[in-house]
């Protein structure tokens, strides 16, 4: 049983891992088409679903681009511990993207 577990536990931090880099991949295309005023927003957020209530609020229609993107493309199901770790990766992947070229323009 031991051994099963073990293969388990590594197979799901393998899977989280990918799906973190999903994520950020994501985040990183986004920001590359972003708006100054969108990435100050996804920036200066604490969280993903605090930086698409701003988004929607600065633009409606902006919340559709996660879904579109991530739940159509991947077998992501929404509320799931993946669902936050691909969330997580977007957030860091486009705070990542920022950190690269805030200081060039």
């Amino acid at each position: 049983m031991e051994e099963i577990i073990d293969r388990l536990r590594k197979e799901m931090n393998e899977n989280l891992q990918e799906w973190l880099e999903i994520g950020k991949a994501k985040g990183q295309e986004w920001a590359k088409e972003a708006h100054y005023a969108e990435l100050q927003i996804v920036t200066h957020a604490k969280n993903y679903r605090l930086a698409m209530k701003k988004l929607i609020e600065f633009e409606p229609g902006n919340g559709d681009w996660f879904d579109e993107e991530i739940y159509r493309s991947y077998p992501v199901m929404k509320g799931t511990k993946l669902d936050a770790i691909v969330q997580y990766g977007f957030m860091q992947g486009v705070q990542d993207f920022w950190n690269e070229i805030k200081d060039k323009i």
